[in-house]
């Protein structure tokens, strides 16, 4: 039964990612929850989604149970080569535009590792282990072959003397670097819980009301605007409020520091600071949260949450404004920083979107159809373009790139919206780019799932993608929306972008383009279209899986919308 699956993180953005878990009712997104279920298998003609979602199975091990018992003293601290070709690529890619470590205190105490000095502070001990446990992610200059769970269980061990130290630059910042480790790995549910630590401690040293231009006050104030940043990101896949509240944020970083820290330049000449733009959208994403997802917000009438998505939107609007499009081969030089800062800031707008807008139509539509169509419909097809222009950064990078294992868990994030508008206009020719969008997606992901700890988001987002595949090949999918009870919230089908198009066959199944297998379910598959096999008895595939998406319960509010995104 679906109530034995335990905690399982699906897709995460990097993001990421972890997207999000199975967990409480409150948080249960509707494609998963049992009306969801149920309407997908509607818009299917059988119950094949909810056979392929009883087959989940969360992996026997865990990173967590790998880790073991906290490492002996004598193995705490790495080799001195190690170390110092760990520290270097940290420094040239991890904390080029985004500082947690200074270079010149990590290089003095590289120096006193190098001369056997014993005396070394916990802080460097823990960021060595885990700059190290980074070389997991292959985003090093020169990467070592290590076992990383090692050197994070070595940094994690060293937690509790980090803490009872209290906060400094040096403790601050490996704290954060363990918390972002998590983030890289798609286990935001760990990363929040350490990210937490991190943000206490920087807040009692008074990180976030530093003023003042010196290097040493420069360098505190980002850390904090660091953990502001990451709190934003992982709040998106737990559809909880961020870590950081806006009252503990005195100021937005400067827009062009003298430093010259986190600027990029582009080809046209203008110049982009990373960590400016990036706190001024985590601000966006919190007063998103506020005025949407917040408990005042969901009492709120359609009408008011109308009008804050319209205020919401010119925000974001605005903030885009100020950010370089792609072009130009300059993205392409050696400082790859550019184009991976680049990508990720447009991949967080492009959530931000799917954010505010899925309100429309999952819980503000007005009872009136004409209302719903007219407030709801230009929302939804912000949404699917929002997916579609996010997946649209795969094209950026060569598939081995190691960015595409941090890219892939995020993008997943908006799978659900391409397999939806499939389902609703399997006719079109959108219909199968979308799919072709969605198998990409579901391939990249798979080739770094195993890498990253995250078979069980590969295997959800390989389910959206057999079923929209399914779907579209099926003629046997007439019902458009659940036969059930209808509420205010009822969802609109999502309207096919651009002219009416002609009804167009499906593809033969011999010259389907669509060839991913379907080997990762652990269910029998068989029939001329590798179909899942599903019992006749369909009282067990109708329990709700849960999710984390929005904070509200979707059950008790009639919610039989398919999306939300947070």
């Amino acid at each position: 039964m679906l109530k034995k699956i335990p905690r399982a993180t699906f897709v995460v953005s990097f993001i990421s990612t972890l997207m999000a878990f199975f967990t409480d009712q409150r948080g249960s997104l509707p494609i998963f929850s049992a009306r969801g279920i149920r309407w997908i298998d509607q818009l299917l003609g059988d119950s094949s989604f909810s056979t392929m979602v009883k087959g989940i199975r969360r992996p026997e091990e865990s990173m967590a149970q790998n880790l073991g018992l906290l490492t002996p003293p004598a193995n705490l601290l790495p080799a001195h080569r190690l170390a110092e070709s760990s520290v270097q690529g940290f420094f040239a890619t991890v904390n080029s535009e985004a500082p947690l470590f200074q270079e010149d205190v990590m290089a003095m105490y590289l120096t006193c590792h190098q001369a056997g000095n014993n005396v070394l502070k916990v802080g460097y001990i823990a960021a060595i282990n885990i700059m190290v446990a980074f070389q997991k992610f292959r985003c090093y200059p020169i990467t070592c072959k290590v076992d990383a769970d090692l050197y994070l269980g070595n940094a994690l061990a060293l937690l509790p003397r980090l803490i009872v130290e209290g906060p400094s630059s040096l403790n601050v910042g490996a704290v954060l670097c363990i918390a972002l480790y998590f983030v890289f790995a798609t286990e935001c549910e760990r990363a929040a819980s350490i990210l937490g630590i991190a943000v206490q401690m920087a807040v009692i040293a008074g990180y976030n009301t530093k003023k003042g231009s010196d290097p040493e006050t420069l360098f505190q104030q980002r850390l904090f605007w660091n953990a502001y940043i990451m709190s934003s990101d992982i709040s998106v896949y737990f559809g909880k409020a961020p870590a950081v509240w806006d009252g503990l944020v005195s100021c937005l970083p400067e827009k062009i520091p003298a430093d010259g820290r986190g600027n990029l330049t582009f080809q046209d000449g203008s110049t982009m600071n990373v960590m400016y733009q990036r706190v001024a959208l985590a601000r966006i994403r919190g007063k998103v949260w506020s005025m949407l997802y917040s408990p005042s917000a969901v009492a709120m009438s359609h009408q008011q949450i109308y009008n804050h998505v319209i205020e919401l939107e010119h925000e974001l609007d605005i903030w885009k404004s100020g950010i370089p499009e792609f072009t130009g081969d300059i993205l392409y030089d050696g400082n790859e920083g550019r184009l991976v800062y680049l990508t990720l800031i447009h991949l967080r707008y492009y959530q931000l979107v799917i954010s505010i807008h899925s309100v429309l139509f999952t819980r503000a539509s007005s009872r009136d159809p004409q209302i719903r169509r007219l407030k709801a419909s230009p929302s939804i097809a912000k949404c699917v373009q929002a997916a579609r222009d996010a997946v649209s950064l795969f094209s950026h990078f060569n598939n081995e790139h190691p960015f595409m294992g941090l890219l892939a868990p995020n993008l997943a994030w908006g799978c659900d919206v391409l397999c939806v508008h499939v389902l609703q206009n399997k006719h079109s020719a959108e219909a199968y780019q979308d799919i072709a969008r969605l198998e990409k997606v579901a391939k990249i992901f798979e080739r770094f799932a195993d890498e990253y700890s995250s078979k069980i988001q590969s295997q959800v987002t390989n389910m959206l993608y057999f079923i929209a595949v399914y779907g579209v090949r099926n003629t046997n999918t007439v019902v458009q929306q659940p036969a059930e009870d209808c509420h205010g919230n009822d969802c609109e089908a999502i309207p096919v972008s651009g002219p009416p198009q002609y009804v167009i066959p499906p593809p033969p199944l011999a010259t389907s383009t669509f060839s991913h297998h379907m080997g990762d379910f652990p269910i029998p598959f068989a029939g001329s279209q590798g179909l899942p096999q599903y019992s006749e008895n369909r009282e067990d595939l109708v329990e709700p899986v849960l999710w984390s998406g929005t904070g509200f319960d979707t059950e008790s509010q009639g919610g039989i919308s398919f999306f939300i995104h947070s």
